[in-house]
């Protein structure tokens, strides 16, 4: 009876810390914080986030996305104080931010300048997190030829 009972808890985890997953799916809207501004974004990166982000967007039934520009270091700095639930700005996965905020797994491995490349999410979203990394497992699989 108790591992029933222990079960029936687990069904809603992973949880996000702010609720962000459940947010998009009530409004229909994912706000997600873009920047490549001065340095252009590396070739192809910025079309490639897009789509990530639009998978996304589709996975969590959202009929659009917000996009927010600015400038990337004060973007990761909403989304630590969770004021936005993902950033897609070119980020490497050795960013200062990534002790701070949530990062995907590489969705680019060993891009320009040999880095690896992941989107961002809000601290505490790990319902969030774990989709955005399916999207992109998905997308990896997707790429394969078969």
């Amino acid at each position: 009876m108790s591992l029933m009972l222990l079960m029936g808890g687990c069904a809603d985890l992973p949880r996000d810390q702010d609720g962000w997953t459940e947010r998009v799916r009530q409004s229909g809207v994912l706000t997600v914080g873009v920047s490549h501004e001065g340095e252009e974004a590396p070739e192809g990166l910025e079309a490639h986030e897009k789509r990530l982000v639009e998978a996304v967007a589709e996975r969590l039934g959202a009929r659009r996305v917000e996009w927010r520009r600015g400038n990337a270091h004060q973007l990761l700095e909403d989304l630590e104080k969770r004021g936005l639930p993902l950033v897609a700005a070119t980020l490497p996965s050795d960013s200062p931010f990534s002790q701070k905020v949530g990062m995907s797994q590489p969705y680019l491995k060993k891009g320009p300048g040999g880095k690896d490349y992941c989107l961002a999410v809000a601290p505490g979203e790990n319902r969030l997190l774990l989709l955005v990394d399916q999207v992109i497992a998905g997308e990896r699989e997707g790429a394969r030829p078969r």
